[in-house]
């Protein structure tokens, strides 16, 4: 059987790159089915609950692409990423959002996403992203996606632990793009005074202001060549030598050039990968009150929990019912000694990890 390791879930470069301890082996998340998407079923029962439209699916999102991401791209010389390379070479002709730190959302989708209400994801078409090949329902650049694409899952086998695990990944992994962004300029000894801050590090929120160009997604010549000097009209020449720039780099040349910051992110992703692998019991539970009752069967029960819709016997929801607070321990006993039966720790770690149960923290906060 062939193993899963983590570096394999993100572009091929970052394989020589990333700590080693990124070799190690993980659980692939089954239940986030891409191809027959989880998330555009139909959910027949009392309540309404989010789903996605089946032409759109989570691609509401415009991913920033780093140059040496983009120069990967661009020097495949595999026919299957023709369509990716011809999508990001139009959207560097159109110029809005374009840099020497690499192809980035327009200033205007940025805040469109971000102020976007909680049914937009999956569901508005305005958001879709630019390299979703309709025809084909799969993402054109999908062998050079970005940090947020290669860690964003709809539902974890592992339920909040497994979010925590891959959100400490994204993190990582954006904090190494928008380093590495910069350090391939640095290396190719790009002009520093015509630059703008970084894109791929930038917070849009309720105070940014849009320009006009901004609003209008255009570029005009003079602001462009100033920016681009010596490669304006030759673009795909530098994003391409940026990746080769970056594909030399060795992890301890990434360990040297992120410093503390390498680190801190290092250990939240090696602290959140133990959480996933050795889950621990609360030593306090409670029932979350929050929990509907989606729909009623004969010896089951379905119910809306962290990873939607899930069916479990009567007999367990029951169980999810004392918890009210005693120690996780005696709460356990009194219930099988009440029920003749046992329950399976890996069970009930089950329950917590999809928010069914709380620890003491958790219901305080």
């Amino acid at each position: 059987m062939t193993e899963n390791l983590l570096w394999d879930e993100f572009p091929a470069l970052y394989r020589k790159l990333l700590p080693t301890w990124f070799g190690q082996s993980y659980e692939p998340e089954a239940l986030a089915t891409c191809r027959d998407c989880a998330m555009c079923r139909p959910n027949p029962g009392r309540h309404k609950i989010a789903t996605y439209q089946p032409h759109l699916k989570c691609c509401t999102f415009y991913p920033d692409l780093p140059n040496y991401l983009v120069g990967a791209l661009l020097s495949d010389t595999d026919p299957a990423t023709a369509e990716g390379q011809k999508r990001v070479r139009n959207l560097i002709q159109q110029r809005s959002g374009v840099s020497p730190y690499g192809v980035n959302a327009p200033l205007l989708r940025e805040l469109l996403y971000a102020h976007a209400g909680g049914d937009a994801f999956g569901n508005s078409e305005t958001l879709l992203c630019p390299y979703f090949h309709r025809e084909n329902h799969n993402c054109s650049i999908w062998r050079y996606r970005n940090a947020v694409c290669s860690t964003f899952f709809c539902k974890y086998n592992d339920g909040r632990a497994g979010e925590a695990f891959w959100q400490s990944v994204k993190e990582y992994l954006g904090f190494v793009q928008g380093l590495l962004s910069e350090v391939a300029l640095e290396r190719l000894n790009f002009p520093s005074n015509a630059l703008p801050a970084n894109p791929m590090k930038r917070l849009v929120g309720r105070n940014t202001r849009l320009s006009a160009a901004d609003l209008d997604g255009r570029v005009d010549d003079a602001t462009w060549y100033k920016l681009w000097g010596d490669y304006a009209g030759r673009e795909d020449a530098f994003f391409i030598a940026c990746y080769r720039e970056i594909s030399q780099l060795t992890p301890d040349d990434l360990a040297t050039l992120g410093g503390f910051e390498e680190r801190r992110h290092a250990a939240k992703v090696q602290a959140a990968k133990r959480a996933v692998d050795y889950p621990q019991l609360p030593p306090v539970l409670h029932r979350n009150p929050s929990v509907r009752i989606h729909e009623e069967r004969e010896q089951h029960i379905v119910v809306e929990g962290f990873n939607g819709l899930t069916e479990m016997p009567i007999l367990l929801w029951r169980f999810i019912q004392t918890c009210s607070g005693e120690e996780t321990e005696q709460t356990i006993a009194a219930f099988e000694t009440k029920h003749g039966l046992e329950i399976e720790e890996d069970l009930i770690i089950n329950m917590v990890q999809n928010r069914f149960l709380l620890a003491e923290e958790e219901l305080a906060g």
